[in-house]
């Protein structure tokens, strides 16, 4: 099931349709509440799927020699890997860097194509308590858009990955506002948009009027 079929409209055959484990219920690196990696992997190939986005970084192996053994004894392709990261704060600049270099080196080394970035939230998802501004200042924009910038440039010349943000619920690309003024001030050659249309309904914006205003911004789809 890598590729969408629609004999009626051969233009949906241009879509690669692919599986990550948040649809087997998988958040986190590590949770006893999560099935066995090995099984959730097995489960997707026996869907019928046969390119995969790889999740929480840590819950499939993270060492590419045994990460492309799953993929051969499946039959199956990875196409990206994804990593929270701070870009607004300084202090955590170093940290976000050192998690996406990780992540883009096992991941290249299995031919993928994308990285992508999810931003940490201004609440705790189980609490509900304020960690953040829900506005961010003029300054930490900058720095926002500045660590995109140079993540997506790092990522692109140093590893071939290309990398998408996501909009995410509770985070500071959120409403259509907030992700036009992110396509506004970062560049198309490094920094693009995960289109994930639950977040964006979330947010108060239209996935479609998002695809109509920013073709070519939208370059990966949840």
């Amino acid at each position: 099931m890598s590729k969408a079929v629609n004999a009626s409209d051969p233009k949906y055959s241009k879509l690669t349709i692919g599986v990550c484990p948040d649809q087997w219920g998988v958040w986190f690196p590590d949770d006893s509440k999560q099935m066995e990696p090995r099984r959730a992997w097995r489960e997707m190939a026996e869907a019928g799927f046969e390119v995969i986005e790889t999740g929480p970084y840590g819950y499939f192996p993270t060492d590419p020699e045994e990460l492309q053994k799953w993929c051969d004894e499946y039959g199956m392709r990875v196409v990206a890997g994804t990593g929270w990261g701070v870009l607004h704060k300084q202090e955590a600049w170093e940290t976000t860097l050192e998690t996406f270099r990780a992540i883009a080196e096992t991941h290249a080394a299995v031919g993928a194509e994308y990285i992508v970035h999810l931003p940490p939230l201004y609440r705790d998802d189980k609490t509900w308590e304020w960690t953040d501004d829900r506005v961010l200042s003029d300054d930490a924009w900058k720095l926002y858009v500045e660590h995109a910038n140079v993540l997506g440039r790092i990522l692109l010349d140093e590893y071939g990955l290309k990398m998408v943000l996501h909009p995410h619920g509770d985070s500071h690309i959120e409403t259509p506002e907030e992700i036009a003024r992110i396509f506004d001030a970062t560049d198309p050659t490094y920094v693009n948009l995960c289109l994930d249309s639950g977040h964006v309904v979330y947010g108060g914006g239209d996935p479609v009027e998002l695809c109509r205003k920013y073709p070519e911004r939208i370059t990966y789809v949840h």
